[in-house]
């Protein structure tokens, strides 16, 4: 699925996997990569392992402005790489820029994500989660809350490295139920006095991060 303008829609940009009222076919293995999707009231990819489990699929080079992101539901062996994502115009009360729930072995790589107004990215009941090399934005003006940019719910085997944190006055990284969890080398502009919060995290790997006052 690639080159395509979704633009002022009601519903979805690109979905596939269906939900428990549609039907759609089951991704497995596809490329959804250079589309244009701006102004739509729903997720501008949805991948939905309702009918089937999400395999081998890869989200790159997608431009997603004023949209309710990328959802991943039921994957393994996923890449989401090279996206934008901004969401510094949005009005919903909830917008996550990238969510996981129920997957494994999915990586985050050169992803620009900005503007989230709830969470940059949130994972719920994942393994195997390799968040590397992306760049987080917050809109100070809009979004000065303590909603984390990234935002772990259970979850185990989680690598967080390298990524650069413009989180000013947001928590940068906030677990519940996490386990085996890396954090390191990543670079966090903040003016907070803690950037990080690993509620019920056990088995913590946390070295060479740099905070930017």
């Amino acid at each position: 699925i690639t080159d395509n303008l979704v633009k002022n829609i009601s519903g979805v940009g690109i979905s596939t996997g269906g939900t428990s009222g549609t039907n759609l076919p089951v991704a497995k293995e596809y490329i959804i990569t250079n589309n244009r999707i701006t102004n739509v009231d729903g997720r501008a990819i949805e991948l939905r392992g309702h009918f089937g489990r999400i395999e081998g699929a890869i989200i790159e080079k997608n431009t997603c402005i004023k949209t309710l992101g990328i959802v991943i539901r039921n994957g393994i062996n996923l890449l989401i790489t090279n996206n934008l994502i901004d969401q510094t115009d949005n009005l919903q009360n909830t917008v996550y820029g990238i969510q996981l729930s129920s997957a494994e072995g999915i990586t985050l790589s050169g992803n620009h994500i900005i503007g989230a107004r709830t969470h940059g990215v949130f994972i719920s009941d994942c393994n195997e989660v390799n968040i590397s090399n992306n760049m987080f934005y917050v809109n100070k003006n809009l979004w000065s809350t303590d909603n984390a940019v990234i935002r772990i719910a259970i979850g185990q085997k989680l690598i967080i490295n390298n990524n650069h944190f413009q989180s000013l006055t947001r928590i940068s990284l906030f677990t519940t139920a996490a386990n085996e969890i890396v954090f390191m080398s990543n670079i966090i502009s903040s003016n907070r006095d803690s950037n990080t919060n690993f509620s019920e995290a056990n088995n913590l790997i946390f070295k060479d991060n740099i905070e930017v006052k």
